[in-house]
């Protein structure tokens, strides 16, 4: 498939708008990276800086990127693929065709009459004078603006929230948004003379909500939505994901499974784009700070077939202002995915790779913010989380195509257990 170069240069523009960090032919490679950690975090894809790097020229390449890169980066900005994202941009040129500038075309500059060309520059005139009029904005005084929320339920979803606020400071050409969480495509705009806006919360989590004016934060709070024990769903491209009961859950043999049969029989295809399947626990589990733990858990992803040959898993553990990420897959896969800690993103992903035909160990010590992260009992990765200091809130197992999880502890470094789970 022929990629189309405007529609990347259209891409990468809808991207910079969105971060909003200036044109990215100035970005440095902290900044390649940061977005590197972006696009895996909405779309637990992970693209290389150097990937990056080219499809923005700032490395000589002169190969087109491929089509799984893009799939990645439009779904970034709120696509569903790169088709997709074509096909809408197509369809626009289709309905703003360009319109080629004649103007003057039709006669020599000569032969235009001097009441033509007064009237000309009396318009530009007029046109310049207005501008020069127009009055400039209103300082943007964060304390002028207030932002609260408040949930429907105390716990479960769906959850509708009610979030009140007062932009009554902003100027009227100023433009109002409500985030919802950190995902930046959750964004709803709202109007200064309004004081209320409600929302659906479909996955737990803890969000951090943010009212932004002019570009600008200017309040933001952090918004809870738990979960009452363990919490199952699938999602499949659809807004509204399929919920699943700890009873239809919760294995004999004492595992956490949704089964591909389960997942059919509520009408989930598996191919050929393959869902996602999500267990959650989300409750304070506060005695468990970031800076020294012990997390013990056993898994395996239990789909491989068509597009889920990869068998993604991804290990969440939220606290109250960052999380840490463990992401898993075949070893064939593991360019796909990437480590995250404190420092940015690890280069290694070799070791991320694992067999899931059978069980695999995952073990994180962290001491004093400093962690060993053991795959099946081997000493595969050091993280340093020691600039953070943050209680546990939850943690969110994904598994593409199906997952099974065994058993879930979060001990102190004694070794006594704080939560575990042997379902």
């Amino acid at each position: 498939m022929e990629i189309n170069q405007a529609h990347i240069k259209t891409c990468i523009s809808l991207i910079e708008n969105k971060l909003n960090w200036g044109p990215g032919k100035k970005w440095t490679t902290k900044d390649y990276q940061n977005l590197s950690s972006k696009i895996n975090e909405e779309t637990k894809v992970t693209l290389s800086v150097a990937t990056l790097k080219r499809i923005w020229g700032k490395i000589t390449y002169n190969s087109s990127p491929t089509i799984t890169t893009m799939d990645a980066l439009v779904q970034f900005i709120g696509y569903e693929n790169w088709r997709s994202f074509e096909q809408s941009q197509l369809k626009n040129e289709e309905e703003n065709p360009k319109i080629k500038s004649h103007l003057l075309s039709f006669a020599p500059i000569g032969s235009l009459t001097k009441i033509g060309v007064l009237s000309l520059l009396l318009v530009l005139l007029g046109w310049t004078q207005f501008k020069k009029k127009e009055k400039p904005l209103k300082p943007l005084v964060k304390s002028d603006y207030e932002f609260s929320s408040k949930k429907m339920v105390t716990e479960g979803v769906p959850n509708s929230v009610i979030f009140d606020y007062d932009a009554s400071a902003a100027d009227d050409r100023d433009t109002i948004i409500i985030q919802q969480s950190w995902d930046e495509r959750l964004k709803a705009q709202v109007y200064k003379n309004n004081n209320k806006h409600s929302t659906i919360y479909y996955h737990p989590g803890y969000f951090n909500a943010k009212l932004i004016v002019r570009d600008t934060v200017v309040s933001e709070h952090d918004l809870y939505i738990k979960t009452k024990g363990w919490l199952s769903l699938a999602e499949y491209g659809v807004e509204t994901p399929v919920y699943f009961s700890e009873k239809e859950v919760i294995r004999n043999d004492g595992s956490l499974y949704i089964s591909e049969k389960q997942m059919k029989d509520k009408n989930i295809d598996m191919q050929p784009k393959v869902p996602w399947v999500n267990y959650f626990y989300m409750t304070e589990i506060d005695e468990i700070n970031i800076q020294n733990f012990i997390f013990e858990t056993r898994l395996r992803n239990t789909y491989s077939e068509g597009s889920g040959v990869c068998q993604f898993v991804h290990i969440d553990m939220r606290f109250n202002g960052s999380y840490i990420g463990i992401p898993l897959s075949i070893k064939g896969c593991v360019a796909q995915i990437a480590l995250y800690d404190g420092n940015g993103i690890n280069p290694d992903q070799s070791k991320l790779g694992v067999d899931f035909s059978d069980w695999v160990t995952i073990k994180l010590v962290m001491k004093n913010g400093l962690g060993e992260l053991y795959i099946n009992n081997k000493l595969s990765y050091n993280i340093d989380y020691s600039n953070r200091d943050e209680k546990l809130k939850g943690i969110q197992f994904a598994f593409q195509g199906g997952g099974q999880v065994d058993e879930v502890y979060f001990k102190k470094l004694d070794g006594s257990v704080v939560y575990g789970e042997t379902f």
